[in-house]
């Protein structure tokens, strides 16, 4: 047949229509996403670590992952965001809510929230250290992450800095035989 689609010429203004042009990534562009990946794996990271993002201490990743948190609202708003469907479904695969809570939680909620944790993660430090006799032998994992993370807030609380640890807590560690 003369007239198969193999035989005809290319055409510059109806191909350029029908065929999705690649397009150019920019620098900007290129070291938003590098730093997107950087995040996103430090957030990993944390996950392996602590096991539990509301642990997440302020800083740069805990206010990156509210910048995401607002994306995710943007994109399902309809609004012009850079978050993907796809780095939904990273979040997700590795266990973390990208979506808001439906209720926000008061001030009295999450501090009680946080009370909560840190006594949950101050019995197993109890346990652990009836069990074996010391915190020196802790496995790596979220409750020696746990512990560092203490001791750093103590050296804060000492040198005048924002912390919360306070000398109720400082005690109940000094009861275990931690300084």
């Amino acid at each position: 047949d003369e007239n198969s689609a193999s035989d005809e010429k290319p055409n510059k203004k109806t191909d350029s229509v029908n065929t999705p042009k690649k397009k150019k990534v920019t620098k900007r562009e290129e070291q938003l996403k590098q730093n997107w990946e950087r995040r996103y794996t430090e957030l990993k990271q944390f996950k392996e670590e602590h096991g539990n993002q509301a642990m997440l201490p302020d800083g740069a990743l805990r206010n990156w992952l509210n910048h995401q948190k607002c994306d995710y609202q943007r994109m399902i708003a309809g609004e012009t965001s850079r978050m993907t469907p796809l780095k939904v479904r990273r979040f997700t695969a590795v266990g973390f809510q990208i979506e808001k809570t439906k209720k926000r939680l008061t001030v009295e909620e999450r501090k009680e929230q946080i009370k909560q944790n840190w006594e949950c993660k101050y019995d197993e430090l109890k346990q652990f250290k009836e069990k074996h006799g010391n915190q020196t032998m802790l496995p790596d994992g979220a409750l020696r992450s746990w512990l560092s993370y203490q001791k750093l807030d103590y050296r804060n609380m000492i040198a005048g800095k924002r912390s919360q640890m306070t000398l109720l807590k400082v005690q109940r560690f000094a009861a275990l035989g931690i300084r």
